[in-house]
């Protein structure tokens, strides 16, 4: 199967260098030009002139009907010139084209020279009456102009109909409130976004993002990293972010809402910007709980947003840069529940965690940092190339401390997505009047890693410890760390990182997500079809971490009736070498009473492709236009050899290896066929009203995720064993023969929930 992937692979990249067209990032002008009589005028000349188009003018004829179409225009503001012998020239400014935008500009000519030219003042067209989609555009100057952080998820909630859980009410692990940075989660990261149901997960994870019209929607699911894996757009440097609620043809694999971020292109003169936020703990007033902030308790220390931007010709009229580079980072005091300090007894075999009461009290710091650049190129009249190469280091809760009040910070990790690289490359094509091509060729990779902290050392040398009880962490200050360590869903941690091979963290991930597009289309006044192919191929392989000994230590504080029992050792036994005045627990510590093993480090690797076709058509008749289109999509995913073992705790396999394998193999195939439709009327005919219907059938998103992975069988197999644990000399170390399943020691019985 593999070799098949890399065939479908290089055909996906071939296949995005044939001609196409994607309006994605682009807008039309259409119309119809009539002469003074109210007749329509075949063979108008119509030109458009912009600053955003680098070869200057683009043109068109009115066809029998005379009507006429400019597609694949750059967004920006366009001057539209009408020409015919024997009539005035006539000219209309300020035409403004948004990303899936269709300007309505007509014109109605009277005889005279063609030397005379009539300038036309109007209203900039504001309504598409041409495409049923429903979308909200965001114009650069807005952008950068809206008191508000300057990420993707800060435009939610001001778009109508958008549903996210961005706010106060979004739930656990909502990103929260950013702007002042108030809020436990909050990051530029995008958790997911559509229209409907906010709490609907499935419905969320419909939204797409794109940056120049391609998708960057991450092909693996990476915990933390949100819908584009980590990567984040500073849209206050891009010329325009077009939402789209609804209507998408055959392009777009989901029905969701799209986001599309079109970055600046540079231009003929040399331009830049530069802006800073910041705040600090100082700066808030002291009255916060009269507002009501659920996570005002995540105390800010500091919060910083800095970036500056560049652009400007390299050859005039032939080739533009623009680049952006950006600093973000927030300094925080992890709040709910008290303090945590860092662990007295950090790399000891065994012991529980004590606060070292000497250091200051955690805190944590995340970061966002990038640098792109973006090139344009005009390689001929009618060949325009752009390259846009993003580097980004995305670290967060935490990138530096910790982020919580019951995790020792030795014993936790920083979530790193690093590199975090965006690779995208276009081509267009305006072949004829009637004819273009465009493509394009977007490679994500991410590196996903839990295994380290960026500024503590893991003691893999030591197990890992759980601690649940109301005297976790206790010591001679305090019975209890504080209210939230040793929780039942919050166990105090300290000592080492230690996962197995199934499970989320700590691990590390080497992900990619290639995806190309290709199309063709056909346009004329009337009429556009287009017909094309878009394709996906993602790869993860993820490795997991462990500790030396391979354990996780449980440990559970015991019930104060033991305290009346006649049994001595009724509440537990503690080690002399840490409590040497409490043998027999008076103080109700938590101590130990089962331990997990798990088989060691292995390696998953996963791979989905995508391959679709579709054909779409819009035809215009009068003041009505009808879409259609019919999209054909075919999914599969695969397995790489998951091998595991020779490891001290994988049993001898029934043909005497020390070790088994998960061979290579397929996974499951799935091939859709799905139509799509809209219609719209302008009800006046004065492009200004119009009434729009769009319907049709759309799947979910294919990527490593769900019934894609889930079907490798290496994600299903047991590789961790929890045990019984009498710890009858209290050493902290476990006396018994691991290697078999029959209780022996002081290990009693395998645990019921593992066994």
């Amino acid at each position: 199967m593999r070799g098949r992937f890399r065939v479908c692979l290089v055909i996906a990249a071939l296949a995005a260098l044939l001609p196409a067209t994607a309006f994605a990032q682009t807008g039309s002008i259409a119309g119809t030009v009539r002469d003074a009589q109210g007749g329509v005028m075949p063979g108008v000349l119509v030109e458009v002139t912009s600053p955003q188009l680098i070869e200057k003018v683009r043109s068109a004829t009115t066809d029998s009907n005379g009507q006429y179409r400019l597609t694949n225009l750059p967004v920006g503001t366009y001057q539209v010139t009408f020409s015919l012998e024997g009539f005035t020239k006539q000219q209309q400014n300020n035409v403004t084209l948004s990303t899936d935008f269709t300007a309505p500009v007509n014109a109605v000519m009277a005889v005279g020279q063609l030397a005379e030219t009539l300038v036309v003042s109007a209203d900039a067209p504001a309504v598409d009456v041409t495409n049923a989609r429903q979308a909200v555009t965001f114009e650069g100057d807005q952008l950068r102009e809206l008191p508000t952080a300057r990420n993707i998820n800060s435009l939610l909630n001001l778009t109508p109909g958008i549903s996210s859980r961005y706010g106060n009410n979004g739930g656990f692990g909502a990103p929260g409130v950013c702007v002042g940075g108030v809020g436990v989660f909050c990051n530029p990261g995008l958790d997911g976004f559509n229209v409907g149901d906010a709490s609907d997960t499935e419905t969320r994870q419909q939204g797409r993002v794109m940056v120049d019209g391609q998708v960057v929607n991450s092909g693996t699911n990476l915990a933390l990293g949100g819908t584009t894996g980590g990567y984040t757009a500073d849209i206050a440097n891009a010329q325009e972010v077009n939402i789209q609620l609804s209507g998408a043809l055959g392009e777009s694999e989901t029905g969701g809402a799209s986001i599309n971020i079109i970055p600046r292109t540079g231009g003929n003169r040399y331009a830049g910007e530069f802006n800073t936020t910041y705040t600090r703990k100082s700066f808030f007033d002291r009255n916060t709980e009269t507002l009501g902030f659920p996570d005002a308790l995540q105390a800010i220390e500091s919060d910083h947003d800095v970036s500056g931007a560049f652009g400007g010709p390299i050859l005039r009229d032939r080739l533009w840069f623009y680049s952006v580079g950006r600093d973000q980072g927030i300094h925080k005091t992890p709040g709910g529940g008290g303090q945590l300090w860092p662990n007295l007894h950090e790399g000891k075999w065994g012991y529980n965690y004590q606060p070292d009461r000497s250091k200051d009290p955690v805190q944590y710091k995340n970061q966002w940092k990038n640098v792109n650049a973006r090139i344009t190129w005009q390689a001929s009249q009618k060949n325009k190339v752009n390259v846009f190469w993003d580097e980004q280091d995305f670290c967060q809760d935490p990138c530096h401390g910790t982020v919580s009040v019951f995790t020792s910070p030795e014993s936790w990790f920083s979530v790193q997505l690093y590199p975090n690289r965006l690779q995208q490359v276009s081509w267009t094509n305006p072949l004829t009047n009637k004819i273009l091509l465009d493509a394009g060729l977007s490679v994500s990779t991410v590196r996903y890693d839990t295994t380290e902290h960026r500024d503590f050392t893991n003691p893999r040398a030591v197990p890992r410890i759980d601690e649940v009880g109301n005297t976790a962490g206790g010591d001679d200050v305090a019975p209890r760390v504080n209210p939230a360590a040793g929780g039942a869903f919050t166990a105090l941690t300290s000592g080492s990182l230690n996962g197995s091979l199934t499970q989320n963290d700590p691990h590390k991930r080497d992900t990619m997500s290639w995806r190309s597009r290709a199309s063709a289309s056909y346009v004329t006044g009337s009429h556009n079809a287009k017909i094309g192919y878009d394709g996906g191929y993602f790869t993860n392989k993820q490795t997991n971490t462990h500790n030396e000994p391979q354990l996780t230590y449980h440990y559970f504080a015991p019930a104060a009736t033991c305290l009346t029992s006649t049994n001595p050792l009724a509440c537990g036994t503690l080690p002399a070498f840490q409590f040497p005045n409490d043998p027999f627990n008076r103080g109700l510590r938590p101590r130990p009473l089962n331990f997990d093993m798990n088989t060691g480090a292995g390696t998953i690797q996963d791979q989905v492709m995508t391959a679709s076709l579709y054909a779409q058509d819009q035809w215009t008749l009068k003041r009505l236009t009808i879409s259609g289109a019919l999209r054909y999509d075919h999914a599969t995913s695969s397995y790489g050899e998951t091998q595991v073992g020779p490891n001290k705790f994988v049993p001898i396999q029934a043909d005497g290896r020390d070790f088994y394998v998960i061979p290579e193999r397929d996974g499951v195939s799935f091939n859709n066929i799905t139509p799509r439709w809209g219609v719209a009327w302008d009800i006046f005919g004065t492009g200004r009203t119009s009434l729009k219907y769009n319907g049709g059938q759309y799947l979910n998103q294919a990527n490593i995720g769900g019934i894609y992975s889930g079907a490798n069988a290496a994600r299903r197999t047991v590789n961790t064993l929890r045990w019984n644990w009498n710890d009858a000399d209290a050493d902290r170390v476990v006396d018994c023969d691991l290697t078999t399943f029959t209780p022996n020691g002081e290990c009693t019985s395998l645990n019921a929930a593992f066994a």
